[in-house]
């Protein structure tokens, strides 16, 4: 949610739908209360991986000699992504994970814009946490230098088409179905 200076609030469901930053007052992100379930040897590397997460610890129950019950109050989006993968791998795969949403609480969150060209692709950005801002901006673009060559010339509109590529190649041109990258950059460089 962003609450502006005419003191709505807006509900975004996409980051293009962030307002002008000279007209937010403040953006609140959703919160859950997450539970979970745990065997007793991974209580440190299980509390590490929620505080990581911006997370609050906010209770712990002995349920068994072997199993502890914890509660934590936590950003949303930090659970979405690849916390319930990580928790499994932790508690090698005896841990259970419930969350319940409990509102919305002001953060300081930003856009994080990727400009290709010098032109910004919606598709590509993020609202994020401003501490959290530069490292994820890093790693975007490390995996986009990984997938677009150094020769091609891409404008912002050709990679928002990306995702219509496959429908678009099949009853066009034959190009092997298992070579991604020769069939992103194959549609370009057509005469």
């Amino acid at each position: 949610e962003v609450q502006t200076s005419d003191g709505s609030l807006k509900t975004l469901s996409n980051p293009a739908e962030l307002p002008d930053p000279a007209q937010i007052v403040a953006i609140r992100e959703p919160l859950v209360t997450l539970r979970l379930v745990v065997p007793a040897d991974t209580l440190g590397s299980i509390l590490k991986l929620a505080i990581d997460r911006r997370g609050r610890h906010l209770d712990q129950e002995h349920i068994s000699p072997t199993r502890i019950l914890l509660s934590f109050r936590i950003p949303l989006h930090e659970i979405i992504f690849d916390f319930f993968d990580k928790m499994k791998s932790f508690t090698r795969g005896y841990g259970t994970m419930d969350y319940e949403f409990i509102g919305y609480a002001a953060a300081p969150l930003v856009k994080l814009r990727i400009l290709v060209g010098g032109s910004e692709v919606d598709a590509l950005s993020i609202i994020v946490h401003r501490d959290e801002a530069e490292s994820r901006g890093r790693s975007v673009l490390v995996k986009l230098r990984q997938e677009i060559p150094q020769d091609a010339a891409f404008t912002a509109e050709d990679l928002a088409a990306w995702q219509d590529l496959p429908t678009f190649l099949e009853g066009e041109y034959f190009i092997p179905a298992d070579d991604i990258p020769q069939r992103k950059r194959s549609i370009f460089l057509q005469p």
